[in-house]
């Protein structure tokens, strides 16, 4: 029903190209202060799920969201969201997985996957989290501070990096390959002026 939603007729308007990927921002744009419309229902019910499972304080419900759609094997080079997220960030991947990279706030890093980026003398993540479709990612504190990326890739290497290969069902090791497309939702709560 979500996805249903992201790419209903009345939304297609919305998807504005960004990089190697599109965006789609309800809520207002990520820069903008105030909260410029209500969510469409696709994101109020999505927004409310993350609420119902405690993930964000009472009276805290995300009122803000960017859909991010990325076609394999685009990633996002590795960024810090500053102010505009903070104190946490919640993204929910609603089809195809990737891993994520979390970096030093400062400092080199990998935007490929490619042979350049295993050499022994090349920059290495701090972590990395498996996105697999139908997650929940939630960063706050310490991780909020580091910057955050997806490498271009098609199959993605899972790393002892990665700090939640178990409970996402893939090992060291494995090599699981990005679906066509990855879609996912970043929840923000922005104060109405």
């Amino acid at each position: 029903a979500v996805l249903r939603g992201v790419y209903a007729p009345d939304a297609a308007s919305r998807w504005v190209a960004s990089g190697q990927r599109r965006v789609q921002n309800w809520g207002g744009r990520p820069s903008e202060l105030d909260v410029a419309e209500p969510l469409p229902p696709f994101a109020t019910a999505l927004a409310r799920a993350v609420s119902d499972a405690g993930v964000v304080a009472e009276g805290a419900a995300p009122n803000h969201v960017l859909v991010n759609e990325y076609r394999r094997p685009a990633g996002i080079t590795p960024h810090n969201d500053g102010d505009i997220y903070n104190p946490r960030v919640a993204i929910v991947t609603l089809s195809g997985g990737a891993l994520i990279d979390f970096w030093a706030r400062e400092g080199p890093a990998s935007e490929t996957d490619d042979e350049d980026a295993r050499r022994p003398d090349a920059p290495s993540p701090r972590a990395q989290v498996y996105l697999r479709p139908r997650s929940l990612l939630l960063y706050e504190g310490d991780a909020y501070a580091l910057r955050h990326g997806i490498r271009e890739a098609s199959v993605d290497r899972i790393t002892p990096l990665c700090v939640n290969a178990a409970v996402a069902g893939v090992k060291v090791g494995d090599e699981v390959e990005r679906g066509e497309t990855r879609v996912s939702v970043v929840f923000v709560r922005k104060e109405r002026r």
